[in-house]
């Protein structure tokens, strides 16, 4: 029995230590978590014939704190932008004015869809000509709309 405590005691010191940031003298380094561990991944989109593929293969691979980013600009997309089963991403453009999301020729109904997401941003751009609901939130959690 006494190997069983000990070793618990030495798996929870382990968990200690690496919870505290491994060995050493305790200062803590700032900068030793890049910005990208602490803001996520950055997928820019830019106007153009790549856009709606472009977009799709960033869709795919967005993980949690990740940020899907169009660039000023008009965009006539072919496929609405569906976000699903993630956590805390942002969808964003320059400005309401600045980027232009249209979807007139688009095969899907919602221009934009996010469903089974905790925490998502949709702000500073328009989304426009979709054929159904231009913005439709299915089971989301703290989903916000901004500027």
């Amino acid at each position: 029995k006494m190997k069983q405590i000990n070793g618990l005691f030495a798996l929870g010191a382990v968990a200690l230590v690496a919870a505290c940031g491994g060995s050493g003298g305790g200062n803590s380094d700032a900068t030793s978590t890049s910005p990208q561990q602490i803001n996520g991944r950055v997928f820019e989109i830019s106007p153009g014939p790549n856009a709606t593929q472009e977009m799709l293969d960033a869709m795919v691979q967005l993980k949690p704190k990740d940020t899907l980013r169009f660039a000023c600009g008009f965009f006539d997309l072919t496929s609405g932008i569906q976000i699903t089963q993630t956590e805390d991403v942002i969808v964003e453009g320059c400005g309401k004015d600045g980027t232009f999301l249209s979807f007139a020729n688009s095969t899907g109904q919602e221009g934009f869809l996010a469903a089974n997401v905790q925490q998502i941003v949709l702000r500073d751009l328009t989304i426009g000509d979709s054929p159904g609901d231009a913005v439709k939130m299915k089971s989301v959690n703290h989903g916000q709309i901004e500027r």
